[in-house]
């Protein structure tokens, strides 16, 4: 009788250590819901038109006084009752003679190599490829820099250059 009480002990103290080894264990559940973040349209997805005009000296683009103001219209869906963060940014084909600012695109007709058009967000350079947190209700202002390549003499004939503005909810 003894060792059957003996065995019926040690059977309830290896269920108490397994117990006490499985409680040192959890399960970690992860859930949550995916959402699209709200739509943004810039100028009603059109292509937005910056000319510089017909008569630009070649000997005054390397002094900065070719800048344009670009109009842009931006108009996001509602984010009432979500934490999502506006984000802007621009991209294109960097000018070869930008290595410092990465804001400038090179044209892609005339001059090519040697002309750029740079960037600027609120008076400063725009990296490209890095957006940066903006609000609806303050939006950056954007202008048009035309440069050129260090010393080196322009040839006259029209140009142009292209980038891509985009604003999402991140």
């Amino acid at each position: 009788m003894r060792q059957f009480i003996a065995a019926v002990l040690l059977g309830a103290l290896s269920v108490g250590v397994g117990s006490a080894i499985a409680a040192n264990e959890a399960e970690i559940i992860f859930k949550g819901i995916l959402v699209n973040p709200p739509p943004c349209a810039i100028d009603n997805d059109q292509a937005i038109h910056v000319p510089f005009g017909d008569r630009l000296s070649i000997k005054k683009v390397s002094d900065g006084i070719y800048r344009k103001d670009v109009p842009y219209n931006l108009v996001c869906d509602s984010t009432s009752g979500r934490d999502w963060k506006l984000m802007l940014s621009v991209h294109g084909s960097l000018a070869a003679f930008d290595t410092t600012d990465r804001a400038t695109v090179g044209t892609s007709l005339g001059n090519i190599g040697n002309l750029g058009v740079k960037i600027l967000r609120n008076g400063q350079p725009f990296t490209f490829d890095s957006p940066v947190e903006i609000s609806l209700s303050a939006m950056p202002k954007l202008e048009a820099l035309l440069v050129q390549r260090p010393n080196i003499e322009l040839v006259e004939g029209p140009f142009e250059a292209t980038v891509t503005l985009k604003a999402e909810y991140l």
